[in-house]
């Protein structure tokens, strides 16, 4: 089974090709100026672009940590709270938790995710 391509590997790879080419150019007709410059181009298009892309995906990773923590905290405040939830059902919030990355509510026996708490309420009114 091949390899899987990695920024790094392809890396290594163009710089081996890169050198190995112009160590077998021929002396009498070397190669032209401009076509390895557009090469050195592309290589260095294609490595912005790999590290722009990780930027991305981390940034995305610090977006989705951040909304957990947020959620979380908004699940905290509703410790003692009356939750409504589905269609009829109530229940005071005894616990919060997260597993899979979604934070749920504990009402009794049955834990709720967040998205589906619709209302909220001091308990006992």
């Amino acid at each position: 089974m091949p390899e899987a391509f990695t920024p790094e590997l392809g890396r290594e790879q163009f710089l081996n090709l890169f050198v190995t080419q112009l160590q077998h150019q021929d002396p009498l007709s070397p190669m032209d100026q401009t076509d390895s410059l557009a090469q050195l181009a592309q290589f260095s298009q294609l490595e912005a672009s790999t590290n722009l892309n990780t930027k991305f995906e981390e940034l995305l990773d610090l977006e989705i940590q951040s909304n957990h923590n947020q959620l979380a905290t908004v699940g905290a405040g509703l410790l003692g709270r009356e939750v409504s939830f589905g269609d009829s059902e109530k229940g005071v919030v005894d616990e919060v938790s997260r597993n899979d990355g979604q934070i749920l509510v504990r009402v009794g026996e049955q834990f709720i995710p967040m998205s589906d708490v619709n209302g909220i309420a001091v308990a006992g009114t």
